[in-house]
């Protein structure tokens, strides 16, 4: 049986930027290095990790449009997929994918097709790592940044031009903070080598 998966373009850029979450090592496990895909008739679910950092996105298909009639999923390598599904979402209708066994294809317009052999292998098992549910409210309700705030951190805490460092951001906000406060909460950067760093933000309330 052919899967039909059909992505808008912004789902598709989207979809691209989990590999991100994937290794870039070759000697790693193949794995780390790809992008799981799970569908139903409702939705698609992507998940990509390198053991450090887990991202999972969750796309609603066009139910109007053609949709997957069962569920399934199929494991790709994830940086030349990502890359093919960049091209793909350049065209403004989307991007428009088939599944059969363990072959997925891209179509690229003009008649482009990219094909990908699904990656052998067990992909780490990700859901038990979601399955609670996140405290946003009551006691000890989370903070919450815009994509936009946290590259701006991002951005600071690299410098410029950008130095590479293994140096980690901490997480804090204060003590006396209590569920549903703006209090600012900070990134700590110790390094005693480049100068230690404090970063303080206020988060957006959601």
């Amino acid at each position: 049986m052919t899967e039909t998966i059909i992505l808008t373009q912004d789902q598709a850029k989207m979809l691209a930027g989990l590999q991100h979450a994937t290794s870039t090592d070759n000697a790693r496990n193949p794995m780390l290095r790809s992008m799981l895909l799970e569908w139903t008739p409702e939705e698609l679910t992507a998940v990509a990790t390198d053991s450090y950092i887990m991202a999972r996105r969750v796309f609603q298909l066009d139910l109007d449009g053609d949709t997957p009639d069962d569920e399934g999923s199929i494991l790709v390598e994830a940086k030349p997929f990502a890359k093919a599904v960049s091209e793909a979402a350049k065209i403004p209708i989307g991007i428009f994918m088939e599944i059969h066994d363990d072959e997925l294809r891209i179509n690229l317009g003009g008649g482009s097709v990219t094909v990908f052999r699904a990656v052998e292998g067990t992909f780490p098992k990700w859901r038990h790592f979601y399955s609670e549910d996140l405290i946003t409210e009551g006691d000890g309700k989370l903070p919450a940044l815009t994509p936009k705030h946290l590259e701006r951190v991002l951005k600071v805490a690299k410098g410029t031009p950008v130095v590479r460092t293994d140096i980690p951001l901490r997480l804090a906000w204060g003590k006396t903070a209590e569920a549903g406060d703006t209090q600012p909460f900070r990134f700590e950067q110790y390094d005693q080598t480049r100068g230690n760093l404090s970063i303080i933000i206020m988060p957006v309330k959601i």
